[in-house]
């Protein structure tokens, strides 16, 4: 696939028809038909179907998608970085953390560093603990935050920041529970946990 397949591939696939993809591109219709069949024909494989007006990704468009969405955000990130070297600003400073952490705290952050530091500009990717770790190792991003480093991990570190865990439960199941628990004292309750994975599971 050369990278005009990609783009319109990208665009039918999250738009779902023809038409939506042309008018995000700002092309024509039949342009984006002309490629569409271009880049199935130089695949061999069908990438979607037309259902009741809309085109379906097939089980192989959905297998190529995670690989061309990578690349897509890569060039829309090349871009963003050429335009603000011609206007004189830096380079995108790209920040990767956890949804618990990106979804609130670091967004309060960055605006509150925005408010006298304007000229910045800020990428910010919510990523599950693993995927940090790539993302980092393969350049991908400049700065990670986490609530830990993973044994033996070759980056540096620096501590920002301190909090703790609650518990939230009815009254009636624990009446005596003091106000500080250790996981001991679960045992045997039923509880809402979460997934088995990374530093909080």
């Amino acid at each position: 696939m050369n990278f005009r397949h990609i783009e319109i591939f990208h665009a039918v696939y999250v738009h779902g028809s023809v038409s939506a993809a042309a008018n995000a591109l700002n092309v024509s219709q039949p342009s984006v038909s002309k490629v569409l069949r271009h880049a199935e024909q130089t695949l061999g494989l069908e990438l979607f179907q037309r259902t009741r007006g809309r085109l379906v990704p097939t089980q192989d468009a959905h297998a190529l998608f995670a690989e061309v969405a990578e690349v897509h955000d890569k060039v829309r990130s090349l871009r963003q970085t050429s335009r603000n070297l011609r206007d004189g600003r830096g380079a995108v400073l790209r920040v990767s953390a956890l949804p618990s952490l990106g979804l609130d705290l670091i967004p309060q952050a960055v605006a509150s560093y925005l408010r006298q530091h304007s000229e910045v500009l800020f990428d910010l990717q919510t990523l599950h603990h693993d995927e940090i770790l790539r993302k980092l190792y393969e350049r991908e991003t400049d700065v990670a935050i986490s609530f830990h480093v993973p044994p033996g991990a070759p980056v540096a570190h620096r501590v920002i920041g301190e909090g703790e865990l609650v518990v939230l439960y009815r009254e009636e199941d624990m009446p005596e529970a003091p106000p500080r628990l250790s996981l001991d004292s679960l045992d045997g309750q039923r509880f809402i946990s979460p997934v088995q994975a990374g530093p909080l599971g």
